[in-house]
């Protein structure tokens, strides 16, 4: 599937493990290459303590703060919602929603979950549910 042919992606998660040396992506990826050269996801890289909202396309970013921290102790819902098949709504808790229409990927794209460590110990995401919705 292309990013614009999904109407929508919750991801009802918990991050587990908030410090320097652990990353996640949870959305729409392109190829699995570290970062991806397409796609629409939230992220916290290594030096994030924030959920940040990504729109990626041909390696080009749009990057966007939400202002909300990881939460190791509660599940939280991440939702994007395709606008018009150019621009994208995300959201946290249905907090801090923010329209991204800028570097939108029109590549086939994947659901995909992911943490990456980056010291010699076990780091862990816990999903809930992932729901997405292709017409």
């Amino acid at each position: 599937m292309r990013s614009p042919d999904v109407v929508f992606a919750t991801f009802n998660m918990r991050t587990l493990n908030n410090d320097a040396n652990t990353m996640y992506r949870l959305g729409l990826l392109g190829a699995l290459a570290d970062p991806p050269d397409d796609g629409v996801y939230f992220e916290k890289l290594t030096t994030d303590s924030n959920w940040f909202y990504v729109c990626r396309a041909g390696t080009v970013q749009t990057r966007v703060d939400s202002g909300i921290a990881l939460d190791t102790n509660n599940f939280l819902s991440l939702t994007m919602t395709n606008l018009n098949g150019n621009a994208w709504r995300f959201s946290v808790q249905d907090q801090a929603i923010t329209d991204i229409d800028t570097n939108v990927p029109a590549v086939p794209v994947i659901v995909s979950a992911g943490v990456r460590n980056n010291a010699a110990a076990n780091k862990r995401l816990s999903l809930n549910r992932i729901q997405f919705e292709v017409p």
